[in-house]
């Protein structure tokens, strides 16, 4: 495999004004396991000149930053995290944070000396490397995940993000739906999306949207874009490390014939076309990235609502967790007078008024509103 060398990097060149600590919550992430991507000497394996040769496809897709698992000289008994050379390194995740320390008579878990080596080392990446991440892989629930953000009224003193394993549910359509977020937001994943959801491109893009919807920073690991699929006669982590471009998956539905880059490209209605295109909607509205988050009861417990709100910017967003077509009223009187202007198409709704608002979603159907008092150029019948 072809490592190109690294480059230290001060930061010394990077003028203060140009800074932008928040980068990350706006960002879309991309995962990729750099020895299934894309190989540039023909040795069979990814390599990194493999994978710059096709930044300019991740640009075009709307990626801000790569996840890189170890991609360095490993004997390869644990999926590569069994890491024998490291040639330097410039990583940002915490691999199983709450262990940094260990004491007696303890489960060595979530310890007050790695709390306070972790402010330490915040400290010092926020004074020697501006504008870089930490963020913390524990295998925890998402509720005691939260406790290495650290001192949550100064805005964090440890890590900038967090990276639960445990999926977090609730009851009923809600408890299935989240079910299935969390494990679509957590990674190294070991099981792709299409295939988590039996391939149904409905629900596909219901929790795409709800990935790029709620709180936090999306990931999508590679080739879920195209809903790609697991090659089931590899074992463990493999299954889903299979090659982007060319997969070795022979397989009816997901095998390389038909679910590829070239072929889904080719097609303006193809999931990867519709990706790109909620991606870009989703950087057009910072409230995604930045804004606050607030749950609206909705009348029908299948359909969950929510606001997301910075400064002008704010957005609805309807989700409908069951299979069949479900109403649901809201209650918005606080923004009485507004229009809601569904993002995908531009098109504008009858105004907000005193009434609960009746909305009519599809089977796993979603809706993102922006609560515009303007009327919408876009949305006008001409």
């Amino acid at each position: 495999m072809t490592v190109n060398e690294p480059v230290p990097d001060t930061f010394e060149d990077t003028p203060a004004r140009d800074r932008d600590p928040d980068w990350f919550k706006r960002a879309v992430f991309y995962e990729v396991l750099v020895r299934s991507f894309q190989d540039s000497d023909g040795d069979g394996v990814g390599d990194l000149k493999g994978l710059t040769s096709k930044l300019d496809y991740l640009q075009w897709l709307g990626v801000d930053c790569l996840w890189l698992p170890p991609f360095f000289k490993s004997p390869l008994r644990d999926g590569g995290y069994d890491v024998s050379d490291y040639l330097g390194i410039d990583g940002f995740r915490l691999d199983a944070v709450p262990y940094l320390y260990a004491a007696e008579d303890t489960n060595c878990e979530n310890l007050p000396a790695t709390h306070a080596f972790l402010k330490r080392v915040r400290r010092e990446i926020d004074a020697l490397y501006p504008d870089t991440v930490l963020l913390a892989e524990a295998n925890q629930w998402p509720e005691d995940v939260v406790d290495y953000f650290g001192d949550y009224p100064s805005g964090g003193d440890e890590c900038h993000m967090a990276q639960p394993r445990r999926a977090h549910a609730r009851n009923g359509h809600r408890r299935r739906a989240r079910l299935h977020v969390g494990r679509v937001r957590q990674g190294p994943p070991h099981a792709r999306l299409a295939p988590l959801l039996d391939n149904d491109r409905h629900t596909i893009e219901l929790f795409t949207a709800l990935l790029l919807s709620l709180p936090g920073s999306p990931i999508l690991y590679y080739g879920d874009e195209i809903g790609m699929g697991d090659n089931i006669w590899l074992g463990d982590r493999d299954a889903v490390r299979t090659r982007l471009c060319l997969p070795a998956i022979m397989d009816p539905v997901y095998g390389h014939q038909v679910t590829n880059v070239e072929a889904s490209m080719s097609s303006p209605s193809s999931l990867l076309h519709w990706t790109r295109r909620m991606i870009e909607i989703r950087k057009q509205n910072p409230a995604f990235g930045l804004g606050s988050y607030t749950e609206l009861p909705s009348s029908n417990p299948a359909v969950l609502a929510f606001l997301r709100e910075y400064e002008d910017d704010l957005v609805l967003c309807v989700n409908n967790f069951a299979r069949f077509a479900q109403p649901t009223e809201l209650d918005l009187r606080e923004f009485a007078g507004r229009h809601p202007v569904e993002l995908f198409g531009g098109v504008r709704f009858p105004a907000i008024g005193e009434l609960p608002y009746l909305l009519t979603l599809g089977g796993h159907g979603f809706y993102w509103f922006r609560l515009t008092r303007v009327a919408s150029r876009i949305g006008r019948r001409l």
